[in-house]
């Protein structure tokens, strides 16, 4: 055989071997492909988005009145943006649900004709239009404006004047960040390449918190065990009063897995150690933020019945909103029944008081501390026309009984002021408090 019929065996060898691969491919794509029904173009009730869905890619959008920008792109394979991006498509009606992996609020989205024109022709992306895109993001889906008395129009006028025909960027970064002032929420943060700021003021003592928990560690009979895969320390003040501290709302799962499921698997855990305890102290002094999913897992702990634990409803124009939407707790074969005191702060957010508010509904638990931080909306993540970043809550929500929290956040049954004088001596005042209380009962 010469060199030639070699080549030319292994060429239709791999030709072959490419026509049968591409033959599996298309076995394994078309079966996933989006039908007739859900492609076209969707633009979503609240969260600024376009779903640009063919039979090849899926294109998401953002849009405001005055700009438009490809936010993510994927392939037209409903099995991997379920894997991957977390994204289910679903037709109810005439409209197109999405559910994303982990969050409580599914996205609900209309059908329209064609793409805006910004979304095809593009658009100007000088320092006014960076700003007004800005400006219409926050005009359009932050729902506090009142809460904080900030009048907004004024903002836009004070921020163009700021700019004026400059195109320095400092003067754009300059008008944002005077804009955002007097919104005092931590889920607004604003982002550039060089430095990250919020008009959110943090309690002083947060960056003590790792001080403050080996305080409180210190009451335990033995260290805590940790659950790192939820950012959870837990272990017994006695022997019949058990302690659990959670960090934030989010789990780190296993492949393929998301992070509710990881929260489940610790709810077993957790209820299958302290079953037998006479009460229990949940701290949820330093819970930050995360999946919604997660606290509601959580709170599936403490038990045995579906309930609600309360609603959202998303801004889909200047103070209008969607329906409310309910946030279900499931139940638990065998849930911790015993007394329970959660401990709260100001920093206690975002996802974590979902789970406070749930826990409000409970008869066997107490919340104790301050009030939360009044940020318990899902977040809106923006990329200006220049690469900027920021986020910005869009939705409000209310307790099971229809009271809607607002700025101010979740009061406590037993409100205690957090001591951090009493913690910079190695004194755990609320957990002593805790103890004592559930001693009592």
């Amino acid at each position: 055989m010469t060199l030639t019929d070699m080549i030319l065996k292994v060429l239709r060898v791999l030709g072959a071997s490419g026509v049968l691969a591409g033959l599996v491919l298309l076995a394994l794509w078309v079966p996933n492909q989006p039908e007739k029904d859900l492609r076209g173009q969707w633009e979503t009730q609240g969260s600024g988005l376009i779903f640009d869905i063919s039979r090849a890619k899926i294109t998401v959008f953002e849009v405001t009145s005055s700009s438009c920008r490809i936010g993510a792109r994927m392939p037209a394979h409903l099995g991997l943006a379920r894997r991957f991006a977390g994204y289910t498509f679903t037709r109810k009606g005439d409209q197109l649900q999405i559910d994303v992996a982990d969050m409580a609020v599914p996205i609900t989205a209309i059908r329209q004709t064609t793409l805006p024109a910004l979304c095809t022709g593009g658009a100007p992306a000088g320092p006014r239009e960076v700003f007004a895109t800005f400006w219409d993001s926050f005009e359009t889906h932050y729902p506090n404006f009142d809460e904080h008395d900030v009048n907004w129009p004024g903002r836009l006028h004070s921020g163009l004047a700021t700019i004026g025909q400059s195109i320095d960027p400092q003067r754009v970064e300059t008008a944002i960040e005077t804009a955002l002032l007097g919104l005092d929420d931590p889920n607004i943060q604003f982002a550039t390449p060089d430095r990250r700021s919020s008009p959110h003021t943090s309690a002083p003592w947060v960056e003590h918190q790792q001080a403050y928990c080996a305080a409180t560690d210190a009451y335990l009979i033995a260290p805590p065990e940790h659950i790192n895969t939820a950012g959870i320390r837990h272990g017994w003040v006695d022997t019949s009063i058990a302690f659990i501290s959670i960090h934030h709302m989010n789990t780190d799962p296993a492949f393929g897995k998301h992070m509710s499921d990881e929260a489940l698997r610790v709810v077993t855990e957790l209820t299958q150690t302290y079953q037998d305890a006479a009460g229990i102290v949940l701290d949820l002094r330093f819970a930050t933020g995360g999946s919604d999913k997660v606290a509601l897992s959580y709170a599936s702990a403490f038990s045995d019945n579906l309930f609600v634990a309360g609603y959202k409803a998303t801004q889909m124009a200047h103070e209008q909103f969607t329906q409310n939407t309910p946030l279900w707790v499931t139940s638990t074969q065998t849930p911790l029944r015993q007394p329970v005191i959660a401990l709260t702060s100001s920093e206690t957010m975002g996802a974590s008081e979902v789970l406070v508010a749930a826990l409000k509904s409970l008869q066997n638990i107490t919340v104790m501390g301050m009030p939360t931080a009044g940020a318990p909306s899902d977040i809106l993540g923006r990329t200006l026309p220049n690469g900027w970043k920021f986020t910005l809550p869009h939705q409000r929500f209310f307790m099971a009984n229809g009271d809607l929290v607002g700025t101010s956040g979740i009061a406590p049954d037993i409100l205690l002021p957090f001591d951090a004088e009493a913690f910079s001596q190695g004194k755990d005042t609320a957990l002593e408090a805790a103890i004592a209380q559930l001693l009592a009962q």
